[in-house]
């Protein structure tokens, strides 16, 4: 990726590997790995996207997984807003929503118009596992 990018020195002086891609392969690198956790079927992988008055909310993936809905968001840094997602768990029933991350795994509930969702945050590196916290 870096020789196609031409951005092979750039690589090598390089100290925070978050902000160097900033987000162009993140995502990627999460489709590939969940489409890796389906061995012998494909799975319906869809994106979701609602227009607003003041922009659009948009969810990066979205399966259906045990009769859940699963909304994956991926941010390439350790933080980030998640309005879009906050939208998805609103309009969307029976949905669990996850954000991919370079932070720590955590599960924290998030209160929005007065109800309350849960959030599960999880790291790049345990997105093969993603399926196990929903």
């Amino acid at each position: 990726v870096d020789y196609r990018m031409v951005i092979q020195s750039e690589f090598l002086t390089l100290k925070e590997f978050d902000d160097f891609y900033r987000g162009r392969i993140a995502e990627q690198v999460v489709g590939q790995n969940l489409l890796a956790q389906f061995i012998n079927d494909l799975p319906n992988i869809f994106y979701w996207a609602k227009e607003k008055q003041k922009g659009s909310a948009e969810v990066d993936f979205c399966i259906v997984k045990g009769g859940k809905i699963l909304g994956i968001e991926v941010k390439s840094g350790s933080a980030g807003r998640l309005k879009s997602l906050f939208s998805f768990v609103q309009e969307v029933e029976r949905s669990v929503v996850f954000r991919i991350y370079s932070g720590e795994f955590k599960k924290e509930e998030i209160r929005i118009g007065g109800k309350k969702y849960g959030l599960i945050s999880v790291p790049f590196y345990l997105v093969p596992r993603i399926f196990g916290y929903a």
